[in-house]
């Protein structure tokens, strides 16, 4: 790899590491929060963690694309797209497809496994994805258990303004 390429993966690592489980917990919590029902089973049922935790990946995932230049021509959906084009993922909208997802705008914590792109995919998958899914396994339950029936004043809530990230710079809770 060229220098440039090091560097720019590595500020890819560095922001990754340092954004997913920040930016990933308060959507999840905004989503828990959306669907009372669903945030009740977890707090009942702590066996429904990881699905609550894979469903909000897709559901709201933190990284919304990624920009990509193809290794060679290759045709999608009837488009042709040359060698060394770039390309941005959008890998919010990918996890939002009907026609790969059954009823992908809702939260559902009982859909199943679907393959989502919440960490990316294949050789782009994301570096922390494995940490982040642990750190979540054990935080989310004892936020939930602390928080109870908490109420989020979305009025006060500040996003993060990135096309790449989605999540929140402030999302003020009251329980």
């Amino acid at each position: 790899m060229e220098d440039a390429e090091i560097i720019a993966n590595m500020m890819t690592v560095l922001l990754a590491g340092n954004a997913s489980i920040g930016h990933f917990l308060p959507n999840l919590i905004h989503a828990l929060w959306r669907h009372p029902a669903q945030r009740s089973r977890v707090l009942a049922d702590q066996s429904v963690v990881d699905t609550a935790i894979e469903e909000g990946v897709r559901w709201d995932t933190s990284t919304q694309c990624f920009a990509r230049i193809t290794s060679g021509p290759v045709t999608l959906s009837g488009t042709e797209i040359p060698e060394r084009s770039r390309l941005v993922l959008l890998y919010g909208s990918a996890n939002r497809d009907e026609s790969a997802i059954a009823n992908a705008d809702s939260f559902d914590i009982d859909r199943g496994k679907v393959r989502h792109f919440g960490f990316g995919s294949g050789p782009h998958i994301c570096l922390g994805a494995t940490a982040t899914r642990a750190m979540l396994r054990t935080i989310l339950p004892k936020v939930l258990s602390t928080f109870g029936d908490f109420e989020i004043d979305l009025a006060r809530a500040v996003r993060v303004r990135h096309m790449m990230v989605r999540g929140f710079r402030s999302l003020p809770l009251a329980w």
